[in-house]
Order: structure tokens, then C-alpha cells, then sequence
């Protein structure tokens, strides 16, 4: 994390490796799911998201997770991130993404436009616009319309999809381990897929955003 703490996710719990002592930060003697992706949060909480048991947040020596009857779409949870204003965004394999604010979540999924229901990795770059990758593509959507779509204020989005004629090596995108997505020091984002890793610097001119994503 920021200040420089490596947090360490088993199947025998939650390790914390800070000063050259290795410590056990969850009580339990065992997850009770794998996991597959975590995030330590601007508040200093950590997110953790599991294969089969939805997401969970430990923060000040307490784990609380929640599952399908606090709002989040599927207990499969591929990729957890947070914009800048402090804003959870989950990534779930079938469900779609799950917004966490104000302590409560709002889903977006393939009914409100959203290209696929797998999603694998978010990531924001430039501001403004998110990536995301998923079984049916590669796909850009201005973050303002996801967040509208949660609020209620717009019925749908539109992604810009991007596959093979688009130059990547397979449609179908990776995931399941963290990460699946990362940006390095240039702004190019690099991702996994079936056939390989691609790369894409999502400045670039040609990428400028149609009219088509109004």
C-alpha cells in the first residue's frame, strides 16, 4: 500500500508484512474462500474479494463481508477498485459492477448497457473514463454515465467495445487473479487475455471518443 505495508492473502488468513515482522490480521485460522483480489482503501480499510463468497472489508481489527442481500450482484468477485472521490467499484464474474457509497451498493449490469457481465478489471485513465475488460472484450464508457445509470438518473450506457480488429490477440479477456488490469508510469494500460497480454495507451489520438458515446 501507500505507506509502503505488503498485505498478504492465504487460504490460512490475512497477513500484514510491515518492518520485518510478518503478522496475522485476521483472527480466523482460515479463509473461507479464496481469494482473488484485495485493495486497501483511502480510509485504510482493506477490501478483499473472494471466489464463493462474495467481498469483504477489514478495518480496525473487524471483518465484515457482504454478499447478495447487502447488494452485491455475485459472490464471485474478480477486481476491486476506488476512484478518487473514495468510491468502491466492484468487478464480479456474471453479475457485472457494484458501486459502494454511502454504505450501500448499486448495481450496473448488461440490462443497463454494460457490454458483458463478467468483468474482470476497472481502472480509470484518463480521468474520466473507465476501462474495463471482460469475456466479450475490451471496453471504454465515461465514468459520468456508469454513475448516472446508479443513481437513477439515465437508463443506459454505451461502451466502446474493442476486440481483435481492434488489434488485440483473443476477445476474451483473463481474470481471476489479481491483477488483471495495471497501468505503468507512461498511462498505458496492460491486461491479460486468453492468447496473451496486450497493451494500450488509451491517450493515444486515435482512441478519442466518438460521438457513438454520447
Amino acid at each position: 500500500d501507500r505507506a509502503g505495508t505488503l498485505w498478504i492473502a492465504s487460504r490460512q488468513g490475512l497477513f500484514r508484512h510491515r518492518a520485518g515482522t510478518i503478522e496475522r490480521r485476521l483472527p480466523a485460522d482460515r479463509m473461507p474462500s479464496m481469494v482473488l483480489s484485495m485493495h486497501r482503501g483511502q480510509s485504510g480499510a482493506v477490501w478483499i474479494g473472494t471466489r464463493n463468497r462474495g467481498l469483504a472489508r477489514y478495518e480496525e481489527g473487524k471483518l465484515r463481508w457482504f454478499d447478495r442481500d447487502d447488494g452485491v450482484p455475485y459472490k464471485n468477485v474478480r477486481d476491486i477498485y476506488e476512484t478518487d472521490d473514495g468510491t468502491i467499484w466492484v468487478g464480479t464474474y456474471g453479475g457485472g459492477i457494484a458501486r459502494y457509497e454511502g454504505d450501500r451498493f448499486t448495481n450496473v449490469t448488461p440490462d443497463d448497457g454494460l457490454p458483458a457481465g463478467t468483468i474482470h478489471a476497472i481502472r480509470e485513465a484518463p480521468a474520466g473514463t473507465f476501462w474495463m475488460t471482460s469475456n466479450d472484450g475490451l471496453f471504454r464508457v465515461p465514468r459520468a454515465q456508469v454513475e448516472a445509470v446508479a443513481d437513477g438518473r439515465r437508463d443506459r450506457l454505451y461502451a466502446q467495445v474493442l476486440g481483435p480488429e481492434d488489434g488485440m490477440p483473443a476477445r476474451e479477456s483473463n481474470g481471476a487473479m489479481h491483477p488483471a488490469m495495471t497501468q505503468d508510469r507512461a498511462g498505458r494500460l496492460w491486461f491479460s487475455t486468453v492468447k496473451g497480454v496486450a497493451v494500450i495507451d488509451p491517450q493515444a489520438p486515435a482512441l478519442a471518443v466518438p460521438d457513438s458515446i454520447p
